[in-house]
């Protein structure tokens, strides 16, 4: 019986952890893209507009 309740306590760790893990490369990859994006926009505006301090 101890055995079995450790054995639940640890899964259900297993799986908070995984879901949090989950939700933090989610995070990452959202935070990655934000500023990939950001960087195409800046090279965008720096190359197109002639005023490029006003850019930055």
């Amino acid at each position: 019986m101890q055995i079995s309740n450790k054995l639940q306590s640890f899964a259900a760790t297993l799986h908070e952890t995984s879901m949090t893990y989950r939700i933090y490369m989610q995070i990452t990859i959202l935070c990655g893209n934000i500023a990939y994006n950001f960087n195409d926009l800046m090279n965008i505006c720096a190359n197109y507009n002639p005023l490029q301090q006003h850019c930055m």
